[in-house]
């Protein structure tokens, strides 16, 4: 019984168990594509500025370049330029360059021929700290850049500052090759600034949540599950400038996951039903005893005490049959104990009812005795009683006698005292 109990709670800790280990994975899943994808993103994007800050020389060392922008010489400075815009857009080092005088204003722009003034963070803190300045913003034109900005000095002395700007299509199809995922870049408004798979932009962005910092979604679309990892693109200010969507098809993973659910609930369910099935067969198996013991209580309950409890098995029923079995033998023993005591009690009881008609007859002859007592006194008392009231009576005749013999007294003592009184006349006369 215990161990088919304990093979029910193994299979509920397996579940529960397994369960809370597959939302863990799930969890770490979920934080490593978050931090994978900003990590790569910022690798690429740091791979990117790197090699445009090697190719600052192309630029800090033309002299035309650095003396048309002291002079504001515009079209000196498009005649110097162009070639090195040429020279590294064509080895892809860049896709813009830009040419700023010490007030922040566009001399030269290209390929976009942009002059006038500019909103670039990264240009002004160059110009003001002299130093080079790196990060990613969007121009002004509204499109996002890798951006490099740099001092120009002529003897020492800034004389304008060079912007590199690199767009993230190479690195939009770069981080798709390293990583097997598509990459979409959306700005704060939810448009689409770059894109390795158009289409599919076009149906995951409107599933996409509102803008809202790093989390990590899973996406069905079009019978295809899509793992989605989504994280915040700063700009030099900490001001958050496009979300990077990193969208990897995981179909096939979350297919054997889900497999490997259906079939590790199906191995517990199963192992749930059989040990209930093992439980029922066990309690009938385990309770069939009992319907012999509840047979020969109920003849026991019908004074037949030759009935005898059968107990087999070392288990919670074994047990409770053969204290059920030694209970009948010693109810059977205090039985016949009782049954003995009975028999002894009989003899008793038969020895005392013959004392007890002795002291009957004994009482009765007590009583005649008693009677004839009773009898003796009543006549006793009436002789008393007679006695009594003759006594009374010769006490009154006495006290009659002895008023009599008072008299008497008195007439004797008179009759002294005259004889006396007669003898003194005679000596007298004499």
């Amino acid at each position: 019984m215990g161990a088919l109990f304990s093979t029910l709670v193994v299979t509920l800790v397996l579940v529960v168990s397994g369960r809370m280990m597959t939302e863990q994975v799930e969890k770490r899943f979920e934080r490593e594509a978050l931090e994978g994808s900003a990590q790569l993103w910022r690798a690429i994007t740091d791979s990117q500025i790197d090699r445009m800050a090697a190719a600052m020389s192309g630029v800090t060392r033309d002299r035309d370049i650095r003396n048309a922008l002291a002079k504001g010489d515009v079209a000196k400075l498009r005649e110097s330029a162009s070639p090195a815009y040429k020279r590294l857009s064509t080895t892809g080092v860049i896709t813009k360059l830009q040419m700023l005088d010490l007030q922040g204003k566009v001399m030269f722009s290209q390929p976009d021929h942009y002059s006038g003034p500019t909103r670039k963070r990264l240009a002004a803190l160059a110009l003001s700290s002299g130093k080079v300045v790196r990060g990613v913003e969007r121009d002004d034109d509204g499109r996002l850049y890798a951006t490099l900005a740099f001092p120009l000095l002529k003897r020492g002395r800034p004389v304008g500052i060079a912007v590199y700007l690199k767009d993230f299509a190479d690195a939009v199809a770069r981080y798709r090759e390293k990583s097997g995922a598509d990459l979409f870049l959306f700005d704060p408004d939810g448009r689409l600034d770059y894109a390795s798979e158009p289409d599919l932009a076009a149906q995951v962005g409107d599933a996409l949540p509102a803008f809202a910092g790093s989390r990590f979604q899973v996406l069905e679309q079009a019978g295809r599950v899509y793992a989605v990892a989504i994280n915040p693109i700063q700009g030099p200010a900490g001001e958050v400038l496009a979300q990077q969507v990193s969208v990897g098809d995981q179909s096939d993973s979350f297919q054997a996951s889900r497999r490997i659910d259906r079939i590790s609930y199906g191995l517990a369910f199963a192992g749930l039903v059989l040990s209930l099935l093992a439980l029922v067969w066990y309690i009938k198996r385990a309770f069939r005893p009992l319907d012999g013991a509840v047979a020969t209580l109920q003849r026991i309950a019908d004074c037949d005490l030759t009935a005898d409890i059968q107990a087999s098995g070392g288990d919670e029923i074994g047990r409770l049959l053969q204290a059920m079995g030694e209970t009948v033998v010693s109810l059977r023993q205090m039985i016949l104990e009782i049954k003995e005591g009975g028999g002894a009690l009989a003899a008793s009881s038969e020895g005392l009812q013959q004392v007890a008609e002795t002291t009957s007859r004994c009482v009765e002859r007590q009583l005649a005795d008693t009677g004839q007592v009773a009898t003796a006194m009543t006549e006793m008392a009436a002789t008393v009683g007679e006695v009594a009231e003759n006594a009374e009576r010769a006490a009154a005749t006495a006290c009659t006698a002895q008023e009599d013999a008072g008299g008497g007294r008195d007439v004797v003592q008179r009759s002294i005292q005259a004889i006396d009184g007669l003898d003194r006349a005679l000596h007298h006369i004499a």
